[in-house]
């Protein structure tokens, strides 16, 4: 009985809390930046997994929205991002698109992870709406189904990748 109670002791004093190392997850982020007098470098045509894009000066109002996933340092490669950027004309204050509509806008969405990069825009489902609430402030409600072409499907058929949200853009 006194090694059984031994033993627990020692179980519980070598298992100490300053034993354990301490991670930290990192919590998931939403960023809605809106540039005025810009224009988006890129198309349509580059969105995917590695679609490029630059915000330039320019004449059109730009919107540029990222996730960023929740990331814990312990789990190799758990972290990404997706990148979803389109314009419009100044002159425009409230706009509902529905599906391949949307091209008109010039989107480039984009998927960065530590994964293989390929694809390229098929079609757009969903909706996008635009309402200017201020000078320099817009509410965009996304609800969009990007097909994709990708190397890593079976062939006949596409990768799908899904932006919602309801945010409101700052410049």
């Amino acid at each position: 009985m006194k090694y059984t109670f031994a033993l627990i002791l020692l179980v519980f004093i070598s298992c100490s809390k300053q034993d354990i190392y301490e991670t930290s997850v990192h919590p998931e982020k939403v960023e809605a930046r809106l540039h005025e007098n810009a224009i988006i470098k890129g198309s349509s045509s580059n969105s995917g997994i590695a679609g490029f894009y630059q915000i330039q000066s320019g004449n059109k109002i730009v919107f540029e929205y990222q996730y960023t996933a929740e990331d814990n340092e312990m789990i190799a490669d758990d972290e990404y991002s997706e990148f979803f950027v389109f314009q419009i004309d100044p002159s425009q204050t409230n706009i509902e698109l529905k599906d391949d509509q949307v091209l008109a806008l010039n989107p480039i969405y984009r998927y960065s992870c530590y994964c293989y990069q390929d694809g390229g825009l098929l079609s757009i489902e969903g909706s996008l709406k635009i309402k200017k609430k201020t000078a320099g402030k817009y509410e965009v409600t996304a609800d969009l189904l990007f097909n994709l072409k990708s190397d890593i499907v079976p062939e006949g058929e596409n990768l799908q990748q899904d932006v919602k949200f309801s945010v409101v853009f700052k410049k």
